[in-house]
């Protein structure tokens, strides 16, 4: 019995098969996600509170409505700070807070009312196979002097510098194909 595969366009992408399509599911189920790095673990640490305090240091007002969900993930270990996830409402909340990021540039634990002076990350959540795309990309970038990698509502960008055009990374064949590219103009 033969399987037919059904095709439908998401974001200008024709989708042809199960993978790309749980993909997007994935992409829309974490849309509303950011993921901050850099906390230290502390047993009455409340995620929510944390959340709420980096808000405030963004100039962003976080009140509990707009969490839809805030929590850490993985096994708390010895010498490794866990991640926290902040799902929001909307998309809107989401955006405001990393609007607010790009412009507030030294974010620490410190401004979070933390004895211990360490920088904050933040940045949308991505699904696992978009965080693999986005370090090749990182990677990429490093190996060829781009200047930007970044992504935005789950997609992946990279732009040599300002004056070149935005590559729109959806596959892993894109940045194959632009290493190819370039290890071509380099032997030139």
């Amino acid at each position: 019995m033969d399987i037919a595969l059904i095709a439908f366009v998401e974001d200008g992408v024709v989708v042809t098969d199960f993978q790309n399509k749980i993909e997007i599911l994935e992409r829309r189920l974490i849309a509303n996600e950011i993921v901050i790095d850099g906390v230290p673990e502390n047993n009455l640490e409340n995620c929510y509170e944390i959340m709420k305090t980096i808000g405030t240091q963004l100039n962003v007002k976080i009140m509990d409505p707009v969490i839809n969900d805030c929590y850490k993930i993985g096994r708390p270990e010895k010498n490794r700070t866990r991640r926290i996830v902040v799902g929001f409402t909307n998309r809107e909340d989401k955006t405001k807070i990393l609007e607010s990021r790009k412009i507030i540039r030294n974010l620490s634990t410190k401004k979070i009312g933390m004895e211990i002076d360490m920088p904050i990350y933040i940045r949308e959540n991505l699904t696992p196979k978009s965080n693999l795309l986005f370090k090749e990309a990182r990677d990429l970038c490093k190996q060829y002097n781009f200047q930007f990698a970044w992504t935005k509502n789950g997609q992946l960008f990279l732009r040599k510098n300002e004056t070149e055009k935005i590559i729109h990374v959806v596959n892993e064949a894109v940045i194959q194909k632009l290493r190819l590219n370039l290890n071509s103009t380099h032997l030139n």
